[in-house]
């Protein structure tokens, strides 16, 4: 999201001038890095979905919030942008690895189409940290519910465990092996 780019590029510039970087803008928690570490990340202008494509990302009603999402039934907006998207295979493969130790979703409904192409491509991703998104319609929140379920156990079956979950639908699942 535009400004998740525009907070990445000022943690670098931050670090790259030697000063600190708050967190989340507090007056007392900031970024343990330094230039060193921060200019081994990378910002890649790319959205996670299941297939190569185009997409209108929706942008958040409330300015404070930063999300944007490729399905607007969660933010009812008019406002978007159009930003690309690809399958995490081909992420991967054009990054040549053959695994990763660590993926968070946080992509506001459509980590259900993510997951389901995660499952397909058998890919190799040691820990998955998943937040799931439910619309805020009583009637609708308990369809989601529903599906939210349906989705923890495919990840079970697929050789996941669940270690931890909360009350904000933040859920981490570790794979022990690969097969």
């Amino acid at each position: 999201t535009p400004r998740s780019r525009k907070h990445f590029e000022e943690l670098i510039e931050c670090t790259r001038l030697n000063k600190r970087f708050a967190i989340n803008n507090s007056r007392t928690e900031y970024y343990p890095l330094t230039f060193q570490n921060v200019s081994l990340l990378n910002f890649e202008n790319l959205g996670l979905w299941y297939k190569k494509d185009l997409l209108k990302f929706y942008t958040p009603k409330n300015e404070d919030e930063v999300s944007h999402t490729v399905l607007n039934e969660f933010k009812k907006s008019e406002n978007y942008f159009l930003g690309e998207v690809n399958r995490l295979t081909k992420i991967m493969e054009d990054r040549d690895h053959q695994y990763l130790d660590l993926l968070k979703l946080d992509i506001e409904g459509a980590e259900y189409d993510v997951i389901d192409s995660i499952i397909e491509d058998n890919l190799k991703i040691k820990i998955l940290c998943i937040e799931f998104h439910e619309p805020t319609s009583n009637f609708v929140n308990r369809i989601f519910q529903i599906k939210t379920k349906k989705f923890i156990n495919k990840l079970i079956k697929f050789g996941y465990c669940l270690v931890h979950y909360d009350d904000r639908h933040n859920f981490t699942f570790v794979k022990s092996s690969f097969k």
